[in-house]
């Protein structure tokens, strides 16, 4: 571990002791940094090192979704010349090692599970300061879509 990866600082929010690059507290939840602000420079950022760091196994073809913790993208896998979803931690979170520990450990319970109504994860990794998880890609509207074109589903729909 480096001498960067021990420093740390105080969550002026809860004032417990977090890594000295956390955009966001682990322990209470709250943001560090004005989130819009450091959005549009931190997505170009991290867009470079993902195509820098994960471009010889993937084609990069557009984010399909983003959340607090993780962007996903719809990706050709190169060598498999098949497309995939690639689950990537937000650079924010990559000096966090509990949620990395968090991340490779939901990929590998995920790959432990094999059912018709779970994703397939096929790969994890790291590579530099990226750390992805692949799985299958799945063409279709998510729930959050689904919701907003239908309203309140019923009971069956849910099931």
């Amino acid at each position: 571990m480096s001498l960067e990866d021990k420093q740390t600082k105080r969550c002026p929010y809860c004032n417990e002791e977090i890594n000295y690059y956390a955009k966001k507290c682990k322990h209470c939840g709250e943001w560090l940094v004005d989130q819009d602000a450091t959005r549009k420079v931190e997505d170009h950022t991290s867009n470079t090192m993902l195509h820098k760091a994960l471009g010889h196994k993937y084609e990069i073809l557009e984010e399909i979704g983003k959340g607090g913790m993780a962007v996903v993208y719809k990706a050709r896998q190169k060598k498999l010349n098949r497309l995939v979803a690639l689950k990537v931690v937000q650079t924010g979170l990559v000096h966090d090692e509990e949620f990395i520990e968090r991340f490779h450990r939901e990929a590998q319970l995920s790959a432990s599970l094999n059912h018709p109504n779970i994703v397939t994860i096929h790969d994890v990794g790291t590579e530099g300061d990226i750390h992805y998880m692949e799985m299958d890609f799945l063409e279709g509207n998510d729930l959050q879509q689904l919701i907003k074109e239908k309203g309140r589903l019923s009971v069956e729909e849910t099931i």
